[in-house]
């Protein structure tokens, strides 16, 4: 089980959200999500430069034991993909605070 630093930010006890600047984070999946997906499969993050609202999808994750969609929690723009855990979906599991992590976003806002 990985120690999740209490600096992060988490959405619904399986996504943790680290701020690196004040408008400016980067998502991944905690313990809780990587029990109940098992096995990961695939990761399929929404695309680089991409714009999102609140309740949109930002990654899908697809496991042996479960299926996660995660939503955005706010409204922003894709900064960066993490292709390592696109092409090695392991690695999400194996390092999740580290290689693991999933998108960066920057945070708009809605006008």
């Amino acid at each position: 089980m990985t120690d999740f630093p209490e600096t992060e930010d988490y959405m619904e006890g399986r996504v943790w959200v680290r701020w690196i600047s004040p408008n400016e984070a980067v998502v991944g999946l905690t313990d809780l999500a990587l029990e109940e997906i098992g096995t990961v499969q695939a990761v399929r993050p929404i695309g680089l430069d991409e714009y999102f609202s609140e309740d949109d999808l930002w990654f899908e994750v697809i496991g042996s034991g479960c299926n996660l969609e995660v939503l955005a929690d706010r409204s922003g723009k894709v900064t960066d993909v993490n292709n390592l855990v696109k092409d090695e979906p392991e690695m999400v599991k194996d390092d999740p605070l580290g290689e693991g992590w999933i998108i960066r976003f920057e945070s708009v806002e809605e006008e």
